[in-house]
């Protein structure tokens, strides 16, 4: 879809707000917005989810038995390798499978054990596997969440070797979901994203497979559409590959269970105003009001959303966190989430 240079120019000048410690931050009269976030500081605890994301019962992450509130957030964990690495006799029966289990964050229920790891580190509550392939903390006083993740104890063989996934195996996932609550994007004249972020570990093992992703994800719905179109909205605040993120949209592949779904992706450009490092501290602050508004465009253009308008287009759900396909260790700590929006 054609646009003009000067609407182009005002989108990208509306919505650039991201800046480092060093930077401005922008002043917003708090009154007039209003915060779409509910426990931005985890005080609730996180429904924990299994390993496949066709599964929608969760476990309870309680912090040690000491939440009793149902949890707002979930935190997600996809991945079972155990579907495509496995080797069979002669007669069908199963000679090896991989072993799915000790890469599981859930906890014990009525009916099950768990398989997740609780513990407190200081003023941290911990949450880890038997693998050590995946770490989440938190520290309830400040609000503070760690997500780290380890391939190269999960992407591993028969032997114990690391191997690589290939394409159409599950990738590791370590993320915070919550509901957007069906915010109508075209009743907001703004609608800011923040985050106070610092990446903690960023050691690439092998770059075979793909990348390391940590991702501010929407899926944007058609409240109005009969079979519930949507697309994806991403915000990459890293990629390894890339000095500065690209940007750009595509529909969603690489495994079995994707949705085949547009994603529009917002370019670095837009976020930063250099390479995300590891190590620093970043502040971001960012109007995706107008964003939204030439992704959806971008979307229509591609042949998405066929019967969709955007006065019927909504923030349906969010998830926060990390995507790894190739063989690293990552880690992030997040120390501010905010959504606000205004009429």
């Amino acid at each position: 879809m054609k646009r003009t240079a000067e609407k182009t120019a005002a989108i990208a000048l509306a919505a650039v707000f991201a800046l480092s410690l060093t930077a401005c931050t922008v002043q917003n009269n708090d009154k007039d917005y209003v915060e779409r976030l509910t426990d931005a500081t985890f005080q609730n605890g996180f429904g924990v989810s299994g390993l496949t994301s066709g599964n929608v019962s969760h476990t309870w992450w309680q912090y040690r038995n000491t939440v009793s509130d149902q949890p707002i957030w979930s935190l997600n964990q996809f991945c079972d390798l155990s579907t495509t690495r496995f080797r069979k006799n002669d007669d069908g029966t199963d000679a090896w499978r991989y072993d799915s289990t000790k890469n599981d964050l859930t906890l014990p229920t009525l009916f099950d054990e768990g398989y997740g790891i609780e513990g407190k580190d200081g003023d941290y509550e911990t949450l880890t596997n038997r693998s050590g392939s995946k770490f989440a903390s938190v520290n309830r006083s400040t609000g503070e969440l760690n997500l780290n993740v380890d391939t190269s104890k999960e992407y591993l063989n028969e032997a114990g070797e690391i191997s690589p996934r290939v394409n159409g195996e599950d990738w590791v996932h370590l993320i915070i979901e919550q509901s957007a609550g069906g915010v109508k994007i075209a009743e907001q004249s703004e609608i800011w994203v923040e985050i106070d972020f610092n990446l903690t570990k960023t050691n690439v093992i092998d770059t075979t497979g793909g990348a390391s992703q940590f991702q501010w994800i929407f899926s944007v719905r058609d409240m109005d559409s009969v079979v519930g179109d949507y697309f994806w909205f991403n915000i990459t605040l890293y990629d390894d590959r890339y000095p500065e993120f690209p940007g750009g949209g595509q529909f969603d592949s690489g495994k079995e269970d994707a949705t085949g779904k547009y994603i529009y992706s917002v370019p670095g450009k837009n976020i930063f105003d250099g390479p995300v490092e590891g190590g620093k501290d970043y502040r971001v602050r960012l109007n995706i009001r107008p964003i939204l508004e030439q992704a959806f465009d971008d979307a229509k253009s591609k042949g998405a959303l066929e019967q969709s308008e955007f006065s019927s287009m909504a923030l349906n759900s969010l998830n926060i966190g990390w995507e790894v396909t190739h063989v690293a260790e990552m880690g992030v700590k997040i120390s501010h989430l905010s959504l606000k929006t205004k009429a």
